[in-house]
């Protein structure tokens, strides 16, 4: 309804036009103003009787349906993309050498002697290290040949 033809009534202190529709009514007349969508299928097709909703497929009882993962890409990029996967986990041959350099293994021979003598001073002379190592300072072997 435009505004021109709602129905108001006169107040009768005041004088003014008041619109005394009820909430419902002024709902109601604002849903008839809104636009209707076009309906796709008329209601004779879309109600059936004898036609089921939702029709079950013919399967057995044994029969399992399972979701499989399909992957979009070609076999190349499949490939590429697990060469890319193992080049990130693997580390650079510079990296394991340098590695090996830094922390040598049990069977990496040793390639410096160790003074057991200047060690000893030092736990000695070093009371932050005299605190730490001062309990082993008497088993400390004076020479490798040493048990």
């Amino acid at each position: 309804m435009s505004k021109a033809e709602r129905p108001l009534q006169q107040d009768m202190f005041t004088g003014e036009f008041v619109d005394t529709r009820t909430r419902r009514q002024k709902e109601q007349d604002r849903a008839r103003e809104l636009p209707l969508q076009n309906e796709m299928f008329s209601q004779r097709d879309i109600a059936q009787f004898g036609v089921t909703a939702t029709p079950l497929l013919p399967l057995s009882p044994h029969t399992r349906l399972m979701l499989i993962q399909e992957d979009p890409r070609t076999p190349e990029e499949q490939e590429r993309d697990l060469e890319r996967q193992a080049q990130a986990r693997t580390r650079p041959l510079e990296s394991l050498v340098q590695a090996q350099e830094e922390y040598p293994t049990a069977d990496t021979p040793m390639t410096h002697e160790v003074d057991f003598e200047s060690l000893k001073k030092t736990i000695e002379s070093d009371p932050k290290y005299q605190a730490e190592y001062g309990v082993w300072l008497d088993s400390v072997p004076t020479s490798l040949e040493e048990p």
